[in-house]
């Protein structure tokens, strides 16, 4: 049940990071998520500060991803 859950909460989080409309539906006033971040300085033309986030977004992403993929490779060794 736990390579299940890692597997469930990978793609959620995968997943969770690419719903910039879900994100400018639900965010409370005073708190900005790195989607809408990202969107917003496109959308005023700092393309390069854009450019730079969407890096950050896609490293953290891809760390989470791939340290979640350890630990349910160590789960199913165990096994």
């Amino acid at each position: 049940m736990r390579a299940s859950l890692i597997a469930a909460f990978g793609l959620s989080f995968a997943m969770s990071m690419g719903e910039l409309g879900a994100t400018v539906m639900v965010y409370p006033p005073g708190w900005v998520g790195l989607p809408v971040t990202i969107f917003s300085q496109t959308d005023r033309g700092d393309v390069f500060s854009g450019a730079v986030l969407t890096v950050v977004l896609i490293v953290v992403t891809l760390v989470l991803l791939i340290g979640l993929e350890r630990i349910a490779a160590r789960t199913a060794a165990t096994r």
